[in-house]
């Protein structure tokens, strides 16, 4: 996103908590972006020296960020009329089962949110249907290739290491019961019923 915005002459600030990805990102733009490596929410306006941007994106990061806390950041750091476009997933219905992924904001308590501070709802896309099909192979990735091998290292482990197969089985057996759990509870069918992959686009009250 970063190498689009730069060729279309746009002046981007970068910002992620992993120094990786900040490296690879000046990397590809060779150095025409400004990177931070810092949380969202630790950025002090009055400190920063960056002053007000137009927009801030948020691709899949929204959801780490508690929703006040990141509202109250774009209000510090956007000018009056200044956008927040989000790409990301967020809640739909309540969580009615165990087992579940709790990941995602709830939408209502989002949008409520972004009232509050000042912002209107200029534009919400649904994508739902063209990501979901995504989590079946994320499933399937994990719950037939990885558990899998994490099973037969413990098979492994049982038949030449009965005595530490027994403290493992102790110590992280129910753990690992509810991780199988959980992801196999990550297919598109469960993730369309109870989450939305939503872009929104947000504009400050002038």
């Amino acid at each position: 996103v970063a190498t689009e915005l730069v060729k279309r002459k746009y002046d981007v600030t970068c910002l992620a908590p992993d120094p990786y990805l900040i490296e690879k990102t000046l990397t590809n733009t060779k150095n025409k972006v400004k990177g931070i490596v810092d949380l969202y929410e630790n950025l002090d306006p009055a400190t920063s020296g960056l002053g007000t941007f137009d927009m801030v994106l948020m691709s899949e990061s929204c959801q780490y960020i508690k929703i006040n806390e990141g509202w109250d950041q774009n209000v510090a750091f956007l000018r009056p009329g200044g956008y927040v476009m989000v790409a990301d997933f967020f809640r739909v219905r309540e969580l009615d089962r165990p087992g579940l992924s709790k990941s995602g904001h709830p939408l209502e308590s989002y949008l409520a949110a972004a009232e509050s501070h000042g912002f209107v709802l200029k534009k919400k896309v649904d994508i739902t249907k063209f990501v979901s099909p995504t989590m079946d192979l994320y499933q399937e990735t994990i719950t037939q290739k990885i558990f899998p091998v994490f099973g037969a290292i413990f098979e492994i482990i049982q038949r030449r290491y009965p005595w530490t197969y027994k403290v493992l089985r102790k110590l992280l057996g129910k753990k690992v019961a509810k991780l199988h759990q959980k992801y196999s509870n990550q297919g598109a069918d469960v993730f369309s019923h109870y989450k939305a992959y939503l872009i929104l686009v947000f504009q400050k009250k002038k």
